[in-house]
């Protein structure tokens, strides 16, 4: 018997093993696992009644929200393409994206009101305009309107082409003008297999969404984190004092940073004032890590964020453009526990890397300091 892989199986899972868990907390909002499915299963529903077909194009312009997460399983149930926009392109961007992707509908928060006005009127083809937020005049209903739509109903797995496209994301036109990248169901189920394989303790795994959902498919972590039934906290919009009082508020363990992220934080003024022991695991990637986050990263940032606790450790997770660094520290192993040989899948420290490096990937030998070089994980 053939079973698509399709991230929908993600949310299967998360509502009947973790259904009644808080699964997504969203700024005062909070959803179990159940509640969260269901949410899913209705937007799907109403997005069909409204005339989505399959391969249309669904675009969200949204900062981390519930509305954008509970998109990345509903509109891909109701077999469009979710497509996230990057919410710092400029509006002739924005225009040209819309116009190039053939987007069907587009969902906005209210803080976007003024540049959906000017791209309302430049792209005609969009036939759908709903806000996120409260009513407003430019938009033809709200998203709860949409939701009361539909109907909580399952979708039959069996029926879906793995190979279809699931989700569309623009780059953000550093070297040139933006262009679209396609994942299939496919990738990002294997791709969630993938990133689950770096979580640890999931019991007691808190998942803060530091990383934008329009960027990069969120790193993985929407698929991932859902699938294994974790606590996911939404960051809208990343402020370092915003992002500490959620790690104190919701005892965060694991979250993804950009190298500009992290010196942000670590450089906070007020980095001392909060609670953030629960801190456990720090993945940093999109760029090249900075001199200051290399080398004794791992001590720098678990000096700062877990000042008082002598017997554990935050790893640090460095993930580059051309290379995978790994450096794992725990009580049981106090040495430096870097990968013991190039390639090796599993460090002296316990964490497993399930992807091996592709053949073109620099990963025949280490750096002097022993750190193997390993393919990109997305």
């Amino acid at each position: 018997m053939f079973v698509p892989l399709t991230p929908l199986r993600c949310l299967h899972r998360a509502v009947d093993v973790f259904g009644s868990k808080i699964g997504v907390v969203s700024g005062d909002q909070q959803f179990t696992y159940a509640q969260f499915g269901e949410r899913c299963q209705r937007l799907a529903a109403a997005l069909v009644q409204l005339g989505v077909r399959q391969g249309d194009r669904v675009a969200y312009l949204s900062f981390n929200t519930h509305q954008l997460l509970e998109g990345y399983y509903g509109v891909v149930q109701a077999r469009g393409i979710v497509m996230p926009l990057n919410v710092r392109l400029s509006e002739p961007e924005l225009t040209a994206i819309l116009k190039h992707s053939g987007a069907k509908m587009l969902l906005f928060e209210s803080d976007f009101v003024p540049l959906v006005e000017k791209l309302r009127k430049n792209c005609p083809a969009v036939e759908r305009w709903v806000t996120l937020d409260d009513k407003t005049p430019i938009a033809d209903l709200t998203y709860e309107e949409l939701m009361a739509q539909g109907h909580a109903e399952r979708a039959d797995i069996f029926s879906y082409d793995e190979t279809s496209i699931a989700e569309l994301f623009y780059t953000s036109g550093s070297t040139g003008t933006p262009k679209g990248v396609t994942l299939s169901h496919r990738t990002l189920y294997l791709h969630a297999l993938d990133i689950g394989c770096l979580y640890r303790d999931l019991e007691t795994m808190v998942d803060l969404h530091t990383i934008p959902m329009f960027h990069a498919n969120g790193w993985g972590r929407p698929q991932a984190s859902t699938m294994h039934g974790i606590k996911q906290v939404l960051v809208r919009r990343f402020e370092p004092a915003f992002v500490f009082g959620l790690i104190q508020e919701h005892k965060a363990t694991d979250m993804c940073l950009v190298p500009t992220m992290a010196n942000a934080l670590l450089n906070a003024p007020d980095l001392s004032k909060w609670d953030l022991s629960s801190m456990r695991r720090v993945m940093i990637g999109g760029a090249a890590s900075s001199p200051e986050l290399e080398g004794d990263s791992i001590l720098r940032v678990h000096r700062r964020l877990r000042p008082n606790r002598d017997s554990a450790r935050v790893d640090v997770v460095a993930i580059e453009r051309a290379r995978l660094r790994l450096r794992c520290r725990t009580p049981e192993a106090p040495g430096d526990g870097r990968l013991d040989r190039p390639g090796s899948r599993r460090t002296r420290g316990g964490f497993r890397n399930a992807r091996r490096a592709p053949r073109h990937a620099d990963h025949r030998r280490g750096d002097r300091d022993g750190r193997s070089h390993h393919g990109r994980l997305f």
